[in-house]
């Protein structure tokens, strides 16, 4: 007998574990209702990926850069601008010519030369930074080198003369002057060039008339022809 009562109750608790781990129907219910929706949560992206148009990006227009040069200088210039510049650099009227403005320079095809000839009178009259970054300027627009040598060393001699004549040595005065022109000027009317260039600059420096000094220079040319 109590073998058969230890035989109905391991039956009963056999028999009360499979019922409770057995899901009920409600329980069932929600489990296959949970399990719908999860499999239609990982449709939808794959659809949603596979049907999306592809998006393009949206790049600005870039505008090109407009790098200045030749061709891209006004049409509206002076054209007896440098022509005039070349006449005051070699009557030495600095003031003048270091008038030139900014605008009158980049608007001229030939603002290397102008920038180059601005930057000499800068020097003569003492603004040398000025004179720097007119001759980097010109550096940079394609002046030759050997010309922006050949000015700055006319400037050279301009100074020389001035000092020489301000020293009262006015024959050496008159031959700096003219170094200074044919350094930067080998052909042409150096003499008379030359003459212009000492008046100019003794007037500048308020010295006596040179009209005479310069005549028998002239002289002196004129009798070793």
């Amino acid at each position: 007998m109590l073998q058969t009562l230890k035989n109905w109750f391991r039956k009963r608790r056999e028999s009360t574990k499979y019922r409770s781990s057995a899901p009920t129907p409600k329980i069932v219910a929600k489990q296959m209702h949970l399990h719908w929706h999860f499999s239609d949560a990982t449709q939808i992206p794959r659809q949603a990926t596979w049907n999306a148009n592809p998006i393009t990006s949206y790049q600005p227009a870039v505008k090109p850069i407009e790098i200045e040069t030749a061709s891209t200088v006004s049409a509206a210039f002076d054209e007896a601008l440098l022509d005039r510049a070349k006449t005051q650099w070699q009557f030495g009227a600095w003031d003048s010519l270091a008038a030139l403005t900014q605008e009158d320079i980049e608007s001229h095809p030939e603002r290397a030369k102008l920038a180059l000839l601005a930057g000499a009178a800068q020097l003569q009259l003492g603004n040398d930074s000025m004179a720097r970054q007119l001759i980097s300027q010109a550096r940079q627009w394609g002046c030759e080198k050997r010309l922006i040598s050949r000015i700055l060393i006319a400037g050279t001699y301009n100074s020389l003369g001035k000092a020489a004549a301000i020293t009262g040595d006015n024959d050496k005065a008159f031959d700096f002057f003219e170094q200074a022109i044919s350094s930067a000027q080998p052909n042409g009317e150096i003499k008379l060039l030359a003459q212009a260039r000492t008046q100019s600059q003794f007037a500048q420096l308020n010295l006596p008339d040179t009209d005479e000094i310069a005549l028998g220079k002239l002289k002196d040319h004129h009798s070793l022809l």
